[in-house]
């Protein structure tokens, strides 16, 4: 694992949402030839969303760590979340189009493997959200 850590190394200071807005993450992964990136972090309505989103027009595919993530209670003028729903419904959503959205374990289990994990995509994830909602 740390020889892994090692050629993988870098730091990148952000000011936005995204990842890649204006820290040359971009041009580090396609040199490096990186095709995936796994999100971990805080927090999962701000920074995790921004990223995935935008790793979507560049090409790159996207993990995300679930139990390695996590999100704040907020509230405003257009309602209130906690922050379990919010972490919930943004996990959910990232799996159904987005990125793969897994557990820690799961993703070393892969990562040892040489298997990507798995994603869903929005016509079946809307088919089963369909047929789980009219139960």
């Amino acid at each position: 694992m740390a020889q892994r850590v090692d050629q993988a190394t870098q730091v990148f200071t952000k000011v936005y949402a995204s990842v890649f807005a204006g820290t040359g993450l971009e041009a580090w992964l396609r040199e490096s030839n990186i095709d995936t990136i796994t999100l971990t972090g805080f927090m999962t309505n701000n920074y995790v969303i921004g990223s995935v989103a935008a790793a979507e027009p560049l090409g790159f595919n996207v993990e995300v760590l679930s139990d390695a993530t996590g999100a704040i209670n907020i509230a405003n003028e257009a309602g209130s979340a906690s922050a379990q729903q919010i972490h919930e419904t943004l996990m959910t959503l990232l799996q159904s189009n987005w990125a793969a959205v897994s557990t820690t374990d799961q993703w070393m289990s892969a990562l040892n493997s040489g298997s990507a994990l798995a994603g869903s995509n929005l016509i079946v994830s809307a088919a089963q959200g369909h047929e789980q909602h009219q139960k």
